[in-house]
């Protein structure tokens, strides 16, 4: 990786989040002046997604000597699927300025927003693919599955969003961030390596917001879109790229689900650290298991393979 690949990828887009997401919420609790004992997560939810997606089409752009909207190749679509990511992560945040007596009309329409999505990205990426090296078959099965996967996903972290508050949540999605960098490095995607530590980046930078604004919140925006530039990265890690293994990213793919053991009732209403420990540490293990599973499965035939 050169400097200014390393600059593109993660010093830049941390700085662009970092910027961004500070202004965001510092202004609206000068606006508002929300009451110390409200501790609703109300504020610019709109504002992650919008960051982490400006942040990462200047990593895409920056690291893309080429350019393209629509790139031809598949393979260096993953900006387009993130980015609409971001979009649908501000629809569902906007949710939050309705009137609570329409707000369950949102919610109605969050959860098939999120299936869209999971099956949008998986035909941009994997449709180019059909009729030789997938079948239009097999590409609406993952689409169906990638769709599965995502509602409850974004569902589950959401719900860990709303109670995790300020550094907390950008904690818990560390590990699967920084998990994906072996996972894509050692499948033989240096790209998918390069973007997940751009996503590894945007939440350090989320995190050093979240001691400063202890309101800060990823809910919904903010899940929605470190999801949709995942699984992206993950479709692309398997399908395209010979030497990936499918279990390591299977095992990552449960970690957003290990996040919700804080959720259950005997931890949810607990006070101090145990409900933050509760998400953190199981996604931790189930990260760092896949991480593992990578390495040791890496592949030895050609060190240069990437």
């Amino acid at each position: 990786m050169s400097t200014r690949d390393l600059l593109f990828t993660t010093v830049f887009p941390g700085l662009i989040t970092g910027v961004g997401l500070l202004a965001a919420w510092l202004l609206w609790q000068v606006i508002f002046r929300p009451a110390p004992s409200d501790a609703r997560p109300r504020g610019p939810l709109w504002a992650a997604p919008v960051v982490f997606t400006l942040a990462f089409l200047v990593a895409y752009y920056g690291f893309n000597t080429k350019p393209q909207l629509w790139p031809t190749s598949s393979a260096m679509r993953f900006h387009t699927t993130a980015a609409a990511g971001g979009a649908i992560g501000v629809l569902t945040s906007l949710v939050t300025l309705v009137p609570a007596r329409f707000r369950w009309a949102g919610h109605l329409v969050r959860h098939p927003l999120t299936l869209a999505l999971g099956a949008f990205i998986t035909l941009a990426l994997l449709a180019p693919l059909t009729p030789h090296a997938l079948s239009a078959a097999r590409v609406a099965l993952i689409a169906a599955a990638c769709a599965a996967w995502l509602a409850p996903a974004t569902a589950a972290l959401d719900a860990v969003a709303h109670r995790q508050q300020g550094w907390r949540m950008p904690v818990v999605l560390l590990p699967v961030a920084a998990a994906f960098i072996p996972v894509c490095y050692f499948g033989a995607y240096a790209t998918g390596a390069q973007f997940s530590a751009c996503l590894f980046a945007l939440l350090c930078a989320a995190l050093i917001v979240g001691l400063i604004c202890p309101r800060l919140s990823l809910e919904h925006g903010g899940v929605v879109f470190v999801l949709a530039a995942l699984l992206s990265l993950g479709l692309l890690a398997q399908f395209l790229n010979p030497n990936s293994r499918t279990w390591p990213l299977i095992v990552l793919a449960l970690a957003p689900f290990a996040a919700a053991v804080s959720l259950l009732p005997m931890l949810a209403g607990r006070k101090g650290l145990a409900p933050f420990l509760a998400a953190a540490v199981p996604v931790v293990v189930v990260a760092g298991a896949a991480a593992l599973w990578a390495f040791l499965g890496r592949p030895d035939a050609d060190p240069y393979a990437y």
